[in-house]
């Protein structure tokens, strides 16, 4: 560890008064509108900010930023107004394999969703405010392919909805799926309405979550949108529901 790597660590040891040497009396005052300039550290963390968000998550997720965001999760006593997320309903976009269900007897509501429990690879994630912006990311464009190859009157009996089922699994099928779950002070950072503001994107009302521990969430099918799921493929769920529970 490098010596600046050092003193930051015991910095943030030290509590509040080390923020403040860290991050100064306002946090990231140059890009939120605030009277005080950035601090050099304040400069690097805006810059991992914006590439997070840009395209440096998930597999490309640095190990420095996590221990950065770790380091702003010790301050949130400090910038209570920026880093501690509104308590709203929030949501984001996953693919969950076919086995899931079928691993668990449970059909695929179309209607009303799943409770699913769902544990993130990265220990950084992106979440949204907005469903419709989380609706964009998932691609059913798998199912549909395959509901259009099928007739589906061949499938008039539980044997051969099971053939098909099999088939499926065989092939490693996903759905995509838009999750919702409510924010909390422990596990996630930023007020959406600033992290805007040091997001590559600045419109998707981001907010961070720092666990990827598992949680309960509804778990939606998306249906509308690019790459939702077309008529056949409606018809094709029913099947796949209906081999489910062997009927």
């Amino acid at each position: 560890m490098g010596l600046y790597k050092i003193y930051e660590s015991l910095l943030i040891e030290s509590g509040v008064e080390g923020c403040f040497k860290l991050f100064g009396a306002e946090l990231f005052g140059d890009e939120l509108g605030g009277k005080e300039k950035n601090t050099p550290t304040e400069n690097r963390y805006s810059d991992e900010i914006t590439d997070f968000t840009d395209n440096m998550y998930g597999e490309e997720l640095k190990p420095e930023f996590i221990k950065m965001i770790k380091t702003l999760k010790g301050c949130v006593s400090k910038y209570p107004e920026v880093l501690i997320p509104e308590e709203t309903r929030i949501f984001r976009g996953t693919m969950i394999p076919l086995k899931y269900f079928v691993n668990n007897k449970e059909i695929i509501d179309i209607d009303k969703g799943n409770k699913y429990k769902y544990k993130a690879n990265s220990k950084v994630q992106s979440w949204t405010e907005n469903h419709v912006i989380a609706n964009e990311f998932g691609d059913n464009s798998q199912l549909n392919t395959y509901a259009n190859e099928i007739n589906i009157n061949v499938y008039n009996s539980p044997e051969k909805r099971q053939e098909l089922l099999n088939d499926l699994l065989s092939n490693n099928l996903y759905l995509a799926f838009r999750l919702a779950y409510h924010t909390n002070r422990n596990d996630f950072l930023f007020k959406s309405k600033y992290l805007n503001r040091l997001s590559y994107n600045g419109d998707e009302d981001e907010v961070i979550r720092i666990n990827n521990g598992l949680i309960a969430v509804d778990a939606y099918l998306k249906i509308n949108g690019a790459k939702g799921i077309n008529e056949e493929s409606h018809n094709l769920l029913k099947l796949i529901n209906l081999a489910i529970y062997n009927k």
